[in-house]
């Protein structure tokens, strides 16, 4: 299997037919955000199978001081017909020793919640993750809404008798925002900014959608998605405390009704757990999404060092940097999956 890299997105030969076929992720006009906002460059892997993308993924790089990261956008995306598990992972091999070859980062370090892999390369630290999707493809609104939990159908229901009025934003991002802010701070998350979403919009366009609902002129919930006619990702997601029930039950069905009616394929929640702890927060966030009807797509989310001796002294300048302003330095979503299945696994054994 043949390697090619590409700078430019539209440099890859059909790159104009395939746009609307892959995440938008792995898309130019992602890429421009990432560079304009965050000062990342975006670098496409590329498999061809007679001049014709066979396998792709997009891989961003950011270089500060003397340490240069790098992530997958996506997973890997396959244009000619479902990928073999061994394919996938040749893919992924390939492309680790042109990294370390050429020296392009020091480390890769673990990707966005919607970059799902079906499998990692050699020598990775790799966890079992997925997410809740929902086909939209070739079924009625009929069809979907019927596959809607009961409970969830009458809580849409209660927000239209309600009064309950879901707008679309275009301008004027403050009642959305401070909605997703305030939600992500009582959580220990990160929020987006004001700013973010502005150059998201600028960039992406019509990619992008923004509700906010409200009960009489006051907001209840928001939620932030992007997608095109391959998929719409809910990116974020809010709620005031003691919102009107069922406020955000129906934004979210709004948002997948209009992801169905601009021709998305699916709709995804992004992201979710291997058997979350038992009456937790993420087990409630988890039941919610499936819900709707979602499948539970699993998978896995990986990181590798390349550089031992970088990504240590980087790890260091982290814990001091936290140490310095009195706060918890959080760990990623694969040493805490990692961390938990090592204490399931002793507790196995303890009973043994």
């Amino acid at each position: 299997m043949e390697i090619n890299i590409f700078n430019n997105f539209n440099k890859i030969p059909g790159s104009n037919l395939v746009e609307e076929m892959i995440p938008v992720f792995a898309t130019s006009c992602y890429a421009d955000y990432l560079k304009e906002v965050k000062n990342y460059d975006t670098v496409w892997f590329v498999s061809l199978e007679n001049e014709c993308v066979s396998l792709m993924i997009p891989f961003a790089l950011n270089k500060k001081i003397i340490f240069t990261k790098g992530y997958f956008l996506t997973g890997v995306i396959s244009l000619n017909s479902e990928i073999s598990v061994d394919r996938e992972k040749e893919f992924l091999n390939k492309i680790i020793e042109y990294i370390k070859s050429h020296r392009l980062c020091d480390w890769i370090q673990q990707g966005p919640n919607w970059a799902l892999f079906n499998t990692s390369p050699d020598g990775s630290k790799a966890a079992k993750y997925g997410t809740y999707r929902i086909t939209l493809e070739n079924r009625s609104e009929e069809e979907l809404l019927n596959s809607i939990k009961k409970n969830i159908r009458q809580d849409i229901n209660r927000a239209i008798r309600g009064a309950i009025e879901i707008k679309k934003v275009k301008s004027g991002l403050d009642d959305c925002l401070e909605i997703i802010h305030n939600t992500a701070k009582k959580a220990n998350i990160h929020s987006i900014s004001k700013l973010e979403v502005s150059k998201l919009q600028s960039c992406v366009r019509d990619k992008i959608s923004i509700y906010v609902s409200y009960l009489e002129g006051t907001s209840q919930s928001s939620g932030i998605f992007i997608g095109n006619r391959f998929c719409t990702y809910a990116l974020y997601a809010g709620t005031i405390p003691k919102a009107y029930r069922g406020a955000h039950v129906y934004l979210d069905w709004t948002a997948i009704m209009d992801a169905k009616r601009n021709g998305s394929k699916y709709f995804d929640f992004v992201g979710g757990r291997i058997n979350p702890p038992p009456n937790s927060k993420l087990e409630r966030i988890q039941k919610y999404k499936k819900q709707f009807g979602s499948e539970f797509i699993e998978g896995y989310i990986w990181k590798m060092e390349i550089s031992k001796i970088k990504l240590r002294i980087y790890n260091l300048f982290l814990k001091i940097y936290f140490l310095l302003k009195r706060k918890r330095m959080k760990k990623d979503i694969i040493d805490q999956e990692l961390e938990k299945q090592y204490s399931e696994d002793i507790y196995t054994d303890n009973r043994l």
